[in-house]
C-alpha cells in the first residue's frame, strides 16, 4: 500500500533534484509517473503530483 500524497510529493522532489537539467519534460514526466506507479500509486494521483511539482520547478 503506498503512502499518502505527501510521500509521493517527497519522492518526486528527490528524483527531480537528481535528474539532469536538460532532460526533456515529457521524458521526465513519464519517468516520474512510472516510478510512482511502480510504488502502487494510481496513475491519476501520480500524474497530478508530477504535473504540480514540474510546474513548481518551472517558476
Amino acid at each position: 500500500m503506498p503512502g499518502d500524497e505527501q510521500a509521493a510529493i517527497d519522492l518526486v522532489r528527490r528524483k527531480l533534484r537528481a535528474m539532469p537539467a536538460d532532460l526533456d519534460r515529457t521524458k521526465a514526466t513519464r519517468r516520474l509517473v512510472d516510478m510512482l506507479a511502480r510504488r502502487g500509486y494510481s496513475s491519476s494521483t501520480a500524474f497530478a503530483v508530477v504535473k504540480a511539482e514540474l510546474s513548481q520547478t518551472d517558476q
